[in-house]
């Protein structure tokens, strides 16, 4: 989810308001509720790999635990990809987020992030970039970690991630 804004806030608000009057939320077989499924999805720690960095194209990449955003010069000066990052597992290494709708390239659709650590080096790779909706970013295939030097990105080497110290 997105938090900050105004506008989310009232989406969000509706929509906990609409669950919790349908009379959804307890199942009478488990004792579980809705809410307990949608806490689950929830992550309890703060994304591992939050902070500034560049990659070896030249860009900034600034991580957080809502949001990925990315400026690198396209040719015409910088230009800005942002991604609302709505779920993430920092024990198995990814992240989904859909794509900002003032993004250059695949506005509004979802995205999936992959990292690996070898050594003290960081490395990603965006796995998915175009997924209709969060469920199929979530399903796409993982990157393959085994070396991401030789490849294991869609047949590319992972990118490399170098922290900026401030």
């Amino acid at each position: 989810m997105r938090f900050g804004t105004r506008s989310s806030f009232l989406v969000q608000s509706v929509a906990i308001v609409a669950l919790l009057s349908s009379g959804a939320g307890c199942d009478s077989d488990s004792g579980s509720s809705d809410q307990d499924a949608i806490q689950s999805d929830v992550p309890t720690a703060a994304l591992a790999i939050t902070g500034s960095y560049t990659d070896g194209f030249g860009a900034q990449h600034e991580i957080a635990s809502d949001t990925w955003a990315v400026t690198g010069d396209m040719g015409a000066g910088p230009v800005t990809s942002t991604f609302l990052l709505t779920r993430y597992d920092n024990t198995s290494h990814w992240v989904v987020g859909q794509n900002d709708a003032t993004n250059q390239f695949n506005a509004g659709q979802w995205s999936r992030f992959d990292w690996a650590t070898v050594g003290a080096i960081l490395y990603f790779c965006q796995t998915r970039y175009d997924a209709a909706d969060e469920a199929e970013a979530l399903a796409a295939t993982p990157a393959d970690p085994t070396d991401p030097v030789a490849g294991g990105c869609s047949g590319f080497p992972w990118t490399v991630l170098t922290p900026v110290v401030k």
